[in-house]
């Protein structure tokens, strides 16, 4: 049985990609789980589902059928993460809580700073513990410049020249929720953890063969 080339899996990629795009469609779990049969790299199709229009079903059977497929769970997270940063886009504020329930750390950082509705993911191994997590985007913000605003389990607030960032992370996927204006030092951090990240997880690999 023949394998397919990396290149040849990339090309599939961007041929459904650029169907649904032709076809002003949504991208959805089904065409999530076409990818993911043909062999497509998982980061590839992360990528895919950050920059698609969202058409995902995340309730609990779609997340089952997802499952089922042997959709990867990174993916699965970007799926998740790219409804949430949609279902956020609708409104600047937080969604009220009920009376007899108070915000959670993570919410009181995230509520700091209106979302655009497409936030920049990051996907990394689930085996790296939250703590890994936090120490590369730590270390990553504080060598680009960005001061500590405010610390939750599970999320950050950060400031940089007077434009905040808030970059939440857990369960295999890393979220830099930003403001129109702070876009591209968003993506100068994603960039600048991306990099610490991969070294991380191949020093991880190496160790475990």
């Amino acid at each position: 049985m023949k394998t397919r080339s990396k290149s040849s899996l990339i090309g599939i990629a961007f041929s459904i990609i650029a169907s649904l795009a032709l076809n002003a469609a949504p991208m959805t779990n089904a065409d999530v789980v076409k990818m993911v049969q043909a062999g497509i790299d998982e980061t590839v199709i992360v990528t895919s589902i950050q920059n698609a229009e969202n058409g995902f079903d995340t309730s609990a059977d779609g997340l089952i059928a997802l499952s089922q497929a042997n959709v990867p769970k990174p993916v699965i997270n970007a799926i998740i993460m790219r409804v949430s940063s949609a279902s956020t886009a609708a409104t600047t504020a937080v969604p009220m809580l009920a009376a007899t329930t108070a915000p959670t750390p993570a919410q009181a950082a995230s509520a700091s700073v209106a979302p655009v509705g497409k936030g920049l993911f990051i996907a990394y191994e689930p085996a790296l513990s939250d703590n890994e997590i936090y120490g590369i985007i730590r270390t990553s913000a504080d060598e680009r410049g960005w001061k500590v605003a405010s610390d939750a389990p599970g999320s950050m607030r950060l400031e940089y020249k007077g434009f905040i960032i808030v970059v939440s992370y857990g369960g295999g996927t890393i979220l830099i929720d930003h403001t129109k204006k702070s876009e591209s030092w968003a993506k100068n951090l994603q960039s600048h953890i991306q990099k610490k990240l991969t070294r991380t997880q191949r020093t991880q690999k190496r160790a475990t063969r």
